[in-house]
């Protein structure tokens, strides 16, 4: 599953996935990249890695057993982010690559 998300507004903008999933999942899956890329924690990263510039955690990655969640923005866009939940069998790798990629392109759209 895919969804592209409004970090300030806590909104999902669109969404892709094979079985419809219900709001309130898409809306914890938001605030959950809300929470790591621009959260208290994120800032706190953030001050540590680059003092200058406090939107420098552009990813974010959750991993258990079963899933692996993938958070991204870029600086072009630091308000907007692509949400990314799969199974934990995915080449995270070649899979992270696609999406930072995929939301490269949506933020030289908007």
């Amino acid at each position: 599953m895919v969804a592209y998300a409004d970090l300030t507004t806590g909104m999902v903008l669109c969404s892709s996935v094979r079985l419809k999933l219900p709001q309130e999942q898409l809306d914890e899956l938001c605030r959950t990249a809300a929470d790591l890329l621009t959260g208290e924690l994120a800032v706190l990263f953030a001050q540590d890695l680059a003092p200058v510039d406090e939107t420098c955690v552009q990813t974010a990655v959750l991993i258990d057993q079963h899933n692996v969640e993938l958070f991204l923005r870029t600086p072009a866009q630091p308000a907007e982010a692509l949400c990314c939940h799969c199974s934990s069998d995915i080449d995270l790798s070649d899979f992270a690559q696609a999406a930072h990629i995929t939301l490269l392109a949506i933020s030289v759209e908007s």
